[in-house]
């Protein structure tokens, strides 16, 4: 049986998500202090968001560097929501404006490396050990941050065609570089290899999983292809961009991950511990009941306390 809250939680995270849509939609009417208010409020939505699913993460996965993989993508992408939050909101300044820039590919080559990186482990199962070609993936990408944030040194990202001292990365101020086109071929190779082997997985363990994760990535491509073909590029009321559809997208795959099983879960253990024929008792640190088998055993925290300094 699932978590009765799994429901609750689903409904109130795709309310907030489309609040903060609609937030989004609102920070084109021209009334400066309301289209900043609607901004800043659509990306505190989208960070309480990641926060709560982190959070949840951690409680429904066990310990395991699928779990450690999966956190490392999200807050790799609070670090990327907190960057545009910075360049947008927070300086006008030409350096920390491209900085800004810069470090956006930071968090957008690591996040697809965590997401393959924790695809292999789904794929291998959690008793395995790791191997040493998961270390590996952080080579290249690493490389390709590096070279990123470097960009002033090298220019071969962005190859400016004004002055550094004026270059912000502004659309028309500049032409690709061959690592720009390194940097997004990494993002998509890993992405694409991720899917199939989440797909292999689903296709083995057969059942709702493979329905659901077409679905998923369905859904999450869907939405990509009508912004990329209808909204791009048009200034006017939108309720998402591309980095929020990519995320929330991958969140929505990698839910669809958890929800099924393919990654070792921590779920199911009322009932678990319900069903079983011996008194026992599991408690948390401050000795308070969360486990208990029927007719098990029945004592306060104090005879608990006393218990466990009885001799064995």
């Amino acid at each position: 049986m699932d978590d009765p809250n799994t429901k609750r939680n689903t409904c109130l995270f795709i309310v907030f998500l489309l609040l903060a849509g609609v937030a989004n939609a609102l920070t084109y009417t021209r009334i400066l202090a309301f289209d900043a208010l609607m901004c800043e409020c659509s990306y505190l939505i989208y960070v309480g968001l990641l926060l709560f699913w982190i959070q949840s993460v951690r409680a429904r996965l066990l310990p395991s560097r699928e779990r450690a993989w999966l956190i490392g993508a999200a807050l790799m992408m609070l670090f990327y929501l907190l960057l545009r939050i910075f360049k947008y909101r927070f300086t006008e300044e030409v350096i920390p404006l491209r900085y800004a820039v810069y470090l956006y590919f930071v968090p957008m080559t690591m996040i697809p490396t965590f997401f393959l990186i924790a695809c292999l482990r789904i794929l291998r199962g959690g008793h395995r050990a790791g191997r040493w070609d998961e270390a590996l993936l952080l080579i290249p990408q690493g490389l390709l941050s590096l070279l990123a944030v470097t960009n002033d040194l090298h220019r071969l990202v962005y190859v400016p065609k004004i002055a550094l001292n004026e270059f912000t990365v502004n659309t028309g101020t500049y032409t690709y570089g061959p690592v720009f086109y390194a940097l997004y071929g990494w993002m998509i190779l890993s992405f694409a290899a991720g899917l199939i082997l989440l797909l292999r997985e689903s296709m083995r363990q057969r059942g709702k999983a493979l329905l659901f994760l077409l679905v998923a990535v369905a859904a999450w491509f869907g939405m990509l292809l009508i912004y990329v073909q209808f909204i791009d590029g048009i200034y006017g009321p939108h309720m998402y961009n591309t980095p929020e559809i990519n995320m929330f997208g991958m969140l929505g795959v990698l839910e669809v991950c958890i929800r099924y099983h393919l990654i070792p879960h921590n779920a199911n253990y009322a009932d678990f511990f319900a069903t079983l024929r011996i008194p026992a008792l599991v408690t948390d640190g401050a000795l308070r009941p969360v486990y208990r088998t029927e007719g098990g055993i029945r004592a306060d925290a104090d005879q608990l306390r006393a218990a466990l300094k009885a001799p064995v």
